[in-house]
């Protein structure tokens, strides 16, 4: 048979104790606090044993009965509020402290006084239970941290989901779709030699054409085709060296591409049959 029950409870464990202290009945606090001189430190109502007992996040001030070992009074040690509101030192000296004690079973409480006889015990005292109090907040931050954490990465994930990503773009050309380009031509001064021609550009002395490129459903150029573009669309001049040696009579002129990888060679005539 499977055991069903939990993990076992956090155990206590015993963080100080000091052999020999003393319980008095005190008056109520002045506006400033409480003070010692006004106990009556030497007439104690009670001679205790100081423990303090933590068991995870709790803590208690345990005194006990010399002679039997038994509980006489418990201040438990608050988590979410000051420490002074259960422990207080008194103002005119390090050794006496004001507990607010609780009943378990009616959860009543009383304000007692506690003294030590030795000064370095009524310090270790003190600083155990802070040391606790700081305990306890650094254990509420990191609990608060990874909680921020835990937030922010379900956050990312769920950013990060397929539904949420965009759809990627498709940039492949169609079948039969026509890529235009402008090609700029080289110089024809500055350095280099007047074409044979002749024409002479007048746009900053280049030489442009327009060619389109006719591609595959795989993105392969089948076919180049150049049209005929006249010298006044490129802004040229034929010289009057050379202006018989036009193409044809209408100022028109062609460039020839080179074949390209793929593509089917494309026959052309530029001069036409020649009759003898």
């Amino acid at each position: 048979m499977e055991d069903s029950e939990g993990p076992p409870p956090p155990t206590e464990v015993s963080v100080f104790m000091a052999e020999e202290a003393y319980v008095y009945r005190i008056p109520p606090a002045t506006t400033v606090g409480h003070r010692a001189e006004t106990w009556n430190v030497n007439s104690w109502l009670q001679e205790v044993r100081v423990r303090v007992v933590s068991r995870d996040e709790d803590a208690w001030v345990r005194l006990e009965e010399l002679e039997t070992g038994n509980l006489f009074a418990e201040c438990p040690v608050p988590i979410h509020v000051p420490l002074s509101t259960a422990v207080e030192p008194v103002i005119d000296s390090s050794r006496y402290f004001v507990l607010k004690i609780v009943d378990r079973d009616s959860g009543r409480h009383a304000f007692i006084g506690l003294g030590f006889r030795e000064r370095e015990k009524a310090s270790d005292f003190n600083a155990t239970l802070h040391e606790h109090m700081q305990y306890v907040r650094r254990k509420h931050t990191a609990a608060g941290l990874r909680t921020q954490y835990e937030e922010q990465l379900a956050a990312n994930l769920a950013m990060a989901a397929p539904d949420s990503l965009p759809q990627a773009t498709d940039f492949s050309i169609p079948e039969g779709q026509n890529l235009v380009l402008k090609v700029p031509a080289a110089h024809l001064n500055g350095g280099c030699s007047t074409p044979k021609s002749g024409f002479i550009s007048s746009n900053r002395g280049r030489l442009s054409k327009t060619f389109s490129l006719l591609m595959d459903g795989e993105g392969n150029v089948i076919a180049g085709m150049s049209p005929r573009t006249t010298v006044d669309e490129m802004g040229l001049s034929p010289s009057s060296s050379t202006s018989s040696a036009l193409p044809d009579g209408e100022g028109s002129i062609f460039l020839g591409l080179p074949r390209l990888s793929g593509a089917a060679p494309v026959h052309r005539d530029e001069w036409g049959d020649f009759v003898a």
